[in-house]
C-alpha cells in the first residue's frame, strides 16, 4: 500500500480561534446536489438518502461510498465529500437519522446511540439494489461511532469493502456526557428538537425530553427508554461504538485530532489500534472535531486522506472481470474507477461478470493507475 497523497501535502492548522475550528460541521459548503429517497423499514419507520447528483453516467459496478454524518450534520456538509467521490467514478449516498436533516418521522422511536438496525437495514437494501458495487462507508463524529458499533455487531457479515471515522468518540459515554457547555448545549438542543417538532408522533415522550436538562438526563429519560432499558449504565453497556472491536473483519481508519473538544488524546484507546491488525489510527495536533480545514470550502484533510484509505483497499479487492455486450472491459473493480464506456456500442445495464478461466488474472501494470 503506498502512502496516501495526503499524508504528503500540508497538514492541517489552525484556521479560526478555537471555539469556531472545533465544529467543521458547522460550516456550510457548497458542492453536490442531492436528490432525497426515503427508505422504509420494517418497523414502518422512514430513513432519508441524499444520493449525491452528478453529470455523468456511473456504472452499477462502480463502488457505493456510504455517508454517515455527525449528529447536528446534514448533506450539506459532507457535500465536497460527495463531489471527491463523484469525481472519482463512484456513487455517493448520505444515510439520515431517522429525523435528521428534516426528515419525516413516523414512528416514536429514538435510534440508541449504538442501535445498528437501520443501518442494518439500509445495507442490505443497498446491497440488493446495487449488487455489482463495493461498498465503502465513512461516518464523521457519532456518525464515525454508528459505523464502529455496525462493523463490531456484524463481523464478516457487515458487507463493507473498507470503513473511514473521522473523529469518533471511541468511549461514548464518556465523552458525550463530559463534553464542554456550549458542545452540550448544542448537542441537547438537537436532541430535543427532534422530538419537539414531531410532538404528534411522540406524545408522552415529549414531556420527558422537555424536562431533560442535560445529555445524560435526556439518555436516560427518552432516549434509553425508546430503546426499552431502565438504566443507563445497561442501556450504554450494549451501545458503546467499540464494545465488539474485535469482531471486525473490514479494514478501518479513524481520525482523531489532540485538540478535538469532543473526544479528548485520554480516550483514544491506542492499545486497540497496537492489538487489532485491521484497525489503523491517523492522529494529528489540529483539526478540531472533524474540522482539519486547510482552507475556505473544499475537501478537508481528513476527508482527502479518507478517500485515499477507501481507493487503497478497493485495490485489493478480488479480481472479477466484467463484460458488456461480450466485450472485456475491466479485470478490477478499482480499474472501473477510470473506465468510461461508449454508449453507442456498450449496453451499460448487460454489464456482467465474464468467465475468467480464458482471461489474464491481473491486468498489465500500467493499467492498475
Amino acid at each position: 500500500m503506498s502512502p496516501s497523497p495526503a499524508l504528503k501535502e500540508s497538514r492541517p492548522r489552525p484556521l479560526t480561534p478555537r471555539p469556531v475550528s472545533c465544529l467543521g460541521l458547522l460550516a456550510c459548503r457548497q458542492g453536490a446536489h442531492f436528490a432525497r429517497e426515503y427508505l422504509q423499514l420494517h418497523d414502518g419507520g422512514l430513513l432519508a438518502l441524499d444520493w449525491a447528483v452528478g453529470s455523468q453516467y456511473v456504472s452499477p459496478a462502480h463502488p457505493l461510498l456510504l455517508l454517515l454524518p455527525d449528529l447536528t450534520g446534514s448533506a450539506v456538509q459532507l457535500s465536497a465529500l460527495c463531489c471527491q467521490a463523484l469525481t472519482l467514478g463512484m456513487r455517493a449516498v448520505v444515510i439520515n437519522r431517522r429525523g435528521q436533516a428534516g426528515s419525516i418521522v413516523s414512528t416514536p422511536k429514538l435510534p440508541g446511540y449504538g442501535d445498528t438496525s437501520d443501518l442494518r437495514e439500509v445495507i442490505g437494501y443497498l446491497q440488493r439494489t446495487h449488487q455489482r458495487a463495493a461498498l465503502c462507508a465513512v461516518g464523521v463524529g457519532t456518525g464515525g461511532d454508528a459505523l464502529l458499533s455496525y462493523l463490531g455487531q456484524f463481523g464478516s457479515s457487515a458487507r463493507l469493502s473498507a470503513a473511514v471515522c473521522i473523529s469518533p468518540s471511541y468511549n461514548a459515554a464518556d465523552t458525550l456526557h463530559g463534553l464542554p457547555t456550549p458542545y452540550l448545549q448544542l448537542y441537547l438542543s438537537h436532541l430535543k428538537q427532534a422530538v419537539l417538532s414531531n410532538a404528534q408522533v411522540f406524545g408522552p415522550l415529549v414531556q420527558r425530553a422537555r424536562g431533560a436538562w442535560s445529555v445524560k438526563e435526556f439518555d436516560q429519560k427518552v432516549v434509553s427508554t425508546c430503546a426499552g432499558y431502565n438504566d443507563l449504565e445497561d442501556f450504554w453497556e450494549d451501545n458503546e461504538p467499540l464494545r465488539e472491536a474485535d469482531e471486525v473483519s473490514a479494514p478501518v481508519l479513524c481520525v482523531s485530532s489532540l485538540d478535538d473538544p469532543v473526544c479528548r488524546p485520554q480516550h483514544i484507546p491506542y492499545d486497540l489500534f497496537r492489538a487489532l491488525p485491521n484497525f489503523f489510527l491517523l492522529t494529528l495536533p489540529h483539526g478540531g472535531h472533524a474540522g482539519f480545514r486547510q482552507g475556505l470550502g473544499g475537501l478537508s484533510w481528513a476527508e482527502a486522506a479518507a478517500m485515499d484509505f477507501v481507493q487503497a483497499m478497493l485495490s485489493f479487492q478480488p479480481c472479477t472481470c466484467y463484460v458488456a455486450n461480450g466485450v472485456h472491459v475491466a479485470t478490477q473493480t478499482n480499474d472501473l474507477l477510470d473506465w468510461t464506456p461508449d454508449p453507442l456500442t456498450l449496453d451499460l445495464m448487460t454489464l456482467e461478470p465474464e468467465d475468467t478461466s480464458r482471461l489474464p488474472r491481473t491486468l498489465p501494470a500500467e493499467s492498475h493507475g
